[in-house]
């Protein structure tokens, strides 16, 4: 169930969201357990695209799952802390807790209220990450928040930073495509779908991050770009409670 959800939201994504990329990401180094370069040659990353390879292209029969690309290799990194979400959301709820945070590295889903009051979420300044936070958000009921960026996993080669986020259209980190996000909140219900939109706009970047939103279903996106700047959904800004001088 949860690759033929992730099918359908690497579909609506246009392929911007792909956990079939795992080979990608093992020539980038980002399966080692310490990320460091040298990062894969033009030559190695030309050799992939011409047989690119994507979740969309395994298929069942029964409950045997087939590929129909042999480079298919499944990372699910950039959506299975929102599926754990879910699963500890679900878990709770069948024991009778009604109100609870679950939070896993900082991606969260909640549930019911605190004491009565809104859940209150403070969002990273993601060029400074460890001062103060640039706003919150209030979450009440039953809703996820999931925050994808550039500023956590990533390592550094001849002065050159390598992001984990990967295009699978190109090949290569998003940190190196000139202007690009280097952080994206989604808002949604459900934490799985949630994280798969971070990450697809996230990569789909300033230029094509409303059409993959809108493909997506998505309402509430805050995302920043590596010039400081900062852009909302409407629904999204309406909820965003701001500590910080907006640039």
């Amino acid at each position: 169930a949860f690759i033929l959800k992730s099918q359908r939201l690497s579909s609506q994504s246009q392929g911007y969201f792909d956990p079939g990329i795992g080979q990608l990401i093992a020539l980038w180094g980002f399966h080692a357990d310490q990320w460091q370069g040298p990062p894969p040659s033009k030559q190695t990353i030309d050799a992939y695209l011409k047989h690119p390879a994507s979740i969309t292209d395994l298929y069942f029969q029964g409950n045997q799952l087939f590929s129909r690309n042999p480079n298919v290799s499944l990372d699910f990194g950039g959506n299975a802390k929102g599926l754990a979400l879910d699963i500890a959301i679900a878990t709770l709820k069948q024991a009778g807790i009604q109100n609870a945070v679950v939070n896993i590295g900082g991606d969260m889903r909640v549930l019911g209220s605190k004491n009565g009051h809104p859940w209150r979420i403070g969002i990273q300044d993601p060029q400074q990450p460890n001062g103060q936070p640039i706003g919150y958000i209030e979450l009440q009921g039953d809703e996820s928040i999931v925050t994808s960026g550039t500023y956590q996993r990533y390592y550094r080669w001849h002065d050159q930073q390598y992001s984990h986020l990967l295009n699978p259209k190109t090949g290569y980190p998003i940190d190196h495509e000139g202007r690009h996000f280097i952080s994206v909140t989604v808002i949604h219900p459900d934490a799985t779908t949630a994280d798969a939109a971070a990450t697809a706009l996230i990569v789909a970047g300033p230029q094509h991050w409303q059409t993959v939103a809108q493909k997506m279903h998505i309402t509430q996106a805050l995302l920043i770009d590596n010039q400081g700047h900062r852009f909302f959904t409407p629904k999204m800004q309406q909820r965003f409670h701001s500590l910080a001088t907006t640039r």
